[in-house]
């Protein structure tokens, strides 16, 4: 609809580049300075207050953020009608500099970031984050990637510079005497799920160590290529970031993640973060990866992503067998080896979990204890061995050419695998899935078409 109109006699609208639930963003053609600008629109004005207060709050922290480097140029802003045979339509509207892609879709693009990526974006994002809470005196409530943007220049050491957008969410902190507002009782979830602190699914108030927590998970998820409740209901993804062990999320990341984690736990609502020290954090990330300050960002080497990612980064990779495992799937002795745990002599630290983030179901399989851990999310394992394993499963092929050897490590079910059925065997479970026919080069490792999946469920 607000295609080809031109604002103001001066910018005119070409196409839609984005579109969330309190308006569309579009780009522009600017006739006077002859550059393509962002407009972002937000209305019809009558009939969507909300969608006009978030707006005023964008524009109102922008302006006055415009002395920050990470965020982007403000242009104007204003009120249009639109007239039609029938009717007409007013919208608020705002002109600013057009930027590049967001983080969410070139982490999308690389899969996951490489360490010295990871590092230079992450002390861009936190300078941007102490801007919003120092010049902008706002909390931000919603560090995510989809809310940082790379420009198109060389402006930061020579690189594409990262800038922090959508501050329709910000909430001032600072009272009119300048004093820290006290923290409301209950406010409601704000943010978004995936990123959100522990504080915000509480529905308490938001404080700058809230920003700070979202960019943890961030930069987890830059590493890992995932976090594990991606996906999930709000009400699970609680439930995991309360239960799960540190070491599971982040034991395979280099140290200042753990730093990182262990400060932000010091910090309450009315805290001053240290961005210094978080400062320091990003540069002994970035000296860990053992690159040089003008290494290209990730998805400017495509040939190498790939190839970068694997080498800077410690997670754990699941295609590497385990040593010395035995016809159930032990180590010697009887003990559970585990790639980043060594041999455990408890039985009951012996269980292989399925939880809702399983090979299983996220393949598409749904089985009866899937469905147990859905409806009972009290039950998600607490121990770091359980975490640990509860993304693994033992995939056994009957006719391998060594009898039932197990394979360790995530299972990958083909996208046409269904659940067949279940065998009983003692205390574990034998999951019997149709999948597609393996590949294989050698005469003697024949593979018959039924896969078998052994679960050792929990008393």
């Amino acid at each position: 609809m607000l295609r080809s109109i031109v604002i103001k006699k001066r910018w005119k609208i070409l196409d839609s580049i984005g579109k969330g639930a309190f308006g569309e963003l579009f780009s522009a053609y600017d006739m006077e300075n002859q550059n393509t600008v962002a407009i972002k629109v937000e209305g019809p004005l009558m009939k969507n207050r909300r969608k006009r207060a978030l707006l005023a709050m964008e524009i109102s922290v922008l302006r006055k953020m415009q002395s920050s480097e990470y965020v982007c140029r403000f242009e104007a802003c204003g009120r249009i009608t639109i007239q039609s045979s029938t009717s007409s339509t007013t919208y608020d509207y705002m002109v600013m500099q057009l930027l590049g892609p967001s983080l969410s879709k070139l982490r999308r693009k690389c899969k996951k970031f490489s360490l010295a990526t990871t590092a230079l974006l992450g002390k861009q994002m936190l300078n941007a984050i102490k801007d919003c809470h120092t010049i902008g005196g706002v909390i931000h409530r919603d560090i995510k990637p989809g809310n940082f943007c790379i420009d198109n220049s060389t402006s930061y050491n020579g690189r594409a510079r990262c800038y922090i957008i959508d501050f329709g969410l910000c909430r001032p902190y600072i009272s009119s005497s300048g004093e820290i507002k006290e923290a409301r009782k209950s406010v409601g979830f704000r943010g978004t799920a995936a990123y959100a602190s522990i504080n915000a699914h509480d529905g308490k108030d938001l404080g700058r160590v809230d920003d700070l927590w979202s960019l943890f998970y961030v930069l987890v998820e830059f590493m890992t290529g995932d976090l594990p409740w991606k996906g999930r209901e709000k009400e699970q993804v609680a439930i995991y970031k309360r239960q799960m062990t540190n070491s599971y999320l982040i034991g395979n990341l280099p140290s200042p993640f753990n730093d990182m984690l262990q400060y932000l736990k010091t910090l309450k609502f009315e805290d001053e973060p240290d961005y210094d020290l978080l400062e320091s954090m990003m540069d002994d990330l970035f000296r860990i990866s053992g690159k040089s300050y003008d290494v290209p960002y990730d998805w400017e080497m495509p040939r190498l992503v790939e190839e970068q990612v694997s080498s800077d980064s410690t997670v754990y990779n699941s295609n590497n067998p385990l040593p010395n495992y035995g016809n159930e799937g032990y180590g010697q002795n009887g003990k559970f080896y585990d790639n980043r745990q060594q041999a455990l002599s408890s039985p009951s630290q012996n269980a292989l979990l399925t939880p809702p983030y399983s090979p299983l179901y996220s393949n598409g399989c749904v089985s009866p204890y899937n469905k147990k851990m859905m409806s009972s999310p009290s039950i998600i394992p607490t121990s770091p061995i359980e975490h640990k394993n509860c993304t693994k499963a033992l995939l056994v092929n009957p006719n391998h050419d060594v009898n039932h050897k197990p394979v360790n490590g995530d299972v990958k079910i083909p996208a046409t695998a269904t659940l067949t059925k279940f065998l009983s065997d003692d205390s574990s479970k034998n999951v019997k899935v149709e999948g597609q026919r393996p590949q294989s080069t050698s005469p003697s490792q024949q593979h018959s078409n039924p896969r078998f999946l052994k679960f050792l469920i929990p008393n």
